[in-house]
Parts: structure tokens; sequence; C-alpha cells
């Protein structure tokens, strides 16, 4: 149903996945008795993610389906990565986390939250709204970073979540790296006449150039118009860009 459904690129409200309203907690977040304070709170609210996908309520108004720790707590057997998100800045205060569910069969998961899919976020980019958008965007970056950094780059030991999921270490004590989550958004550029898509950012890691892509066959551009080009940014760093044209490059 989602896949489906058709926005105009001109009516997307810039980047969606922008302008997270959490405040991230710096300080408090190195709390530990905080941190359970908050997960324990019935206000609190988890984003389910699942296998690069996360939990979308889909049986009337599409968006993230947020839940509380009471309704998860029978998936919760250590297996599981919990992140904390933020604190919503608005009256209510509601603390947000992210839970990594992957080790838990998905028909499971479904059959436990009727009326919902599990949706990669790509998918939902043109149907939910920018203020829930962008904290799920939020948990798949953490969350994609903890499942893929769960050994030491360095010396190959096993690491370990801390600061409430914001960093990982590695667990030899001769070693004892940090590690933190990079940032590294997608960001596509769509000129006045949608002639061309250009991947500026992640173009791999962030899946710019699949978006890029994706965009593209909205558009009607065919595959033999794809071209690849290289960029040399002030850094004189070389990045390879994506350029999808109606015209061609010339």
């Amino acid at each position: 149903m989602v896949n489906n459904t058709k926005v105009p690129l001109s009516n997307l409200p810039g980047n969606v996945f922008s302008g997270s309203p959490l405040d991230r907690q710096g300080l408090n977040r190195k709390n530990k008795a905080w941190i359970r304070q908050k997960m324990s709170a019935p206000s609190s609210r988890f984003v389910v993610y699942w296998r690069d996908r996360h939990l979308i309520q889909i049986s009337s108004d599409i968006r993230p389906f947020f839940t509380r720790i009471v309704d998860i707590s029978e998936f919760l057997d250590g297996n599981e990565e919990i992140v904390f998100l933020g604190i919503m800045e608005d009256k209510e205060k509601y603390a947000y986390f992210g839970v990594d569910l992957s080790h838990i069969p998905e028909s499971t998961i479904i059959d436990r939250f009727p009326g919902t899919s599990l949706m990669d976020i790509r998918d939902t980019v043109q149907v939910i709204e920018n203020t829930d958008a962008s904290i799920i965007a939020c948990s798949r970056g953490l969350l994609y970073w903890h499942s893929r950094s769960r050994y030491c780059g360095i010396c190959g030991s096993k690491t370990k979540s801390f600061a409430a999921g914001h960093d990982r270490k590695c667990t030899k004590k001769e070693c004892g790296v940090t590690l933190f989550p990079r940032t590294d958004p997608a960001v596509i550029v769509l000129d006045s006449k949608a002639s061309q898509v250009v991947p500026l950012l992640s173009c791999h890691k962030g899946g710019a150039q699949d978006l890029a892509i994706q965009i593209a066959e909205d558009l009607g551009v065919s595959p033999a118009e794809l071209r690849l080009r290289h960029l040399v940014p002030g850094n004189s760093r070389t990045v390879n860009h994506l350029t999808v044209t109606t015209n061609g490059l010339g």
C-alpha cells in the first residue's frame, strides 16, 4: 500500500529526515540511573528496528509505530540493542528510544502488533510527516551503526555499548578504544526543471545513489542515461557521484 502512494516531488517539504525535535541530553544519557528511569516510564516511546527496517503503522494513518517498554518486554532477552534518542522538546517531554529486535522472527513481531509492517525508511519518505521521519532516521542511523560495530577495528575484540548507545568501547583491557557513530546523511540535489538528480553526500553508506536512481525512475529517466561523475571538493578528497539526467551530460 505504501509503495503505491505517490506524492509529487515538488510537494515534499525539504529534507524530511532533518530537523529532529529531540534533545539528545548529552550529559544525562551517560547517567545510567536516569536512563533506566526514562526507559521504565509509561510515557516513554520505543521505535522498533528490525534488520534495517522499522515498524510502521499501516492500519490507519501511516506513521512510525511507537510502543512502550511493557509492550516489548517479552522480547528483551539480552540480545537486543537499545539506544536513547532524546527528549521531545514540548510540554509532555516524552523520552524516545530505539530498540533493535533483529533477533526476533519477523512474523512474531508483526503478530504482536497487528496493523503494522516492517518497512525500509526510504519507502516511507513521502507518506510520513517530518517529525516522525527525523526520529526514525536517528534510530536507524544509531542502530545500523551498532549492528556493524560489534567488533573493534583495531584489535578485533568485542565492543560494548555505552552512554545509552551513543558510543561503543573495546572490551579488551589492553586496547579499550572508544568508537563513535559517524553522521553520514544522504544528500540529494534536484534541479528546478527536474532534469538532473545528483547525490552529493553519502553515495554508498547513506544510500544516496540508490535513492537517486529511485527518484530518476519516478521521473521517467531511462537506465541508459545514468552517468558517473567525480567531484573534487576543496579539501582535495575525491568523492564518487552519480548524476541522473533526462538530457545526457554532453
